[in-house]
């Protein structure tokens, strides 16, 4: 019964280490799968509402657009705020 309970053990070890990587791979994911989901149907709205494709494109690529230039600023800001958090130090 001890090698079941050294099991758990260094299972819940494995997670709490990985719960990082865990947390950031789910919100990729739900990103992700969000834009999966609205990408077809963008264009049938954009179309229905008379959006002309230069604007279909802007909404498309306005995320992108906002965080090209904002990514190096704000990715140092949260590091330097969460280090301590996300590392366990």
């Amino acid at each position: 019964m001890t090698g079941h309970n050294e099991a758990n053990k260094n299972a819940r070890s494995y997670l709490t280490r990985k719960r990082g990587f865990v947390a950031i791979w789910i919100a990729t994911f739900v990103g992700i799968a969000g834009i999966g989901m609205v990408s077809p149907l963008l264009p049938i709205f954009a179309k229905e509402m008379g959006a002309s494709g230069i604007w279909l494109g802007l909404a498309f690529s306005g995320f992108a657009i906002s965080e090209t230039p904002l990514m190096p600023f704000m990715g140092k800001e949260t590091s330097s705020l969460t280090f301590g958090v996300t590392t366990g130090v």
